[in-house]
């Protein structure tokens, strides 16, 4: 990849890096902020973290095969980088792809997890909103707006992270959300 990277995302989270590199590379830990419910994910993560193409203790890099993590440590905070390839094409100058927009959410989502700030805008990109929902249980809610793809306006996402919720609130909040995404958009 060399010559050809650029920065996905990058953001500063207020954790020593061995934290990080730890939520990186358990399984439980990952768990507890990466993606979200679906039949999926547990495959998805031993996919993307730990049968990762290559990681290196040392140098707290996990080349995942679509994006190389690497953390640099600050004082007592960590820079955490997503470097990809550079698509080709000049379709492409200055548009992120799904896989940008996915690791944009998951490394706020980790941020999210590893501080639990709440009650905040938590990050804002070009295509992103992220705000903390103290009602949630710490939780974080990701908006994504995709301007690129099959749909002849874009196409967008919401992603929801909670943290604390008993089964009954988890389940009246995915309700709300699944009447609210089926009333206002079409599904692909």
């Amino acid at each position: 990849m060399a010559g050809d990277e650029w920065v996905s995302t990058e953001v500063t989270v207020a954790t020593p890096v061995h934290t990080v590199w730890r939520a990186l590379r358990d399984r439980e830990e990952i768990r507890r902020w990466h993606g979200w419910e679906y039949d999926g994910i547990e495959a998805e993560i031993d996919q993307i973290y730990i049968d990762a193409k290559q990681a290196d203790d040392q140098a707290h890099t996990l080349d995942t095969g679509a994006g190389v993590f690497e953390l640099e440590p600050r004082a007592d905070s960590t820079v955490v980088r997503v470097t990809r390839a550079r698509p080709e094409g000049e379709r492409w100058a200055g548009v992120l792809d799904g896989i940008d927009q996915g690791w944009i959410t998951f490394v706020q989502q980790l941020r999210l997890a590893l501080e639990r700030h709440a009650g905040e805008v938590w990050f804002q990109s070009d295509d992103q909103l992220g705000l903390t929902v103290d009602d949630w249980g710490d939780g974080l809610l990701v908006v994504v707006a995709e301007r690129t793809g099959p749909e002849p306006n874009g196409s967008g996402a919401a992603v929801i992270t909670t943290y604390g919720l008993d089964e009954r609130e988890h389940q009246k909040l995915e309700q709300r959300w699944q009447a609210f995404w089926k009333d206002h958009y079409r599904e692909r």
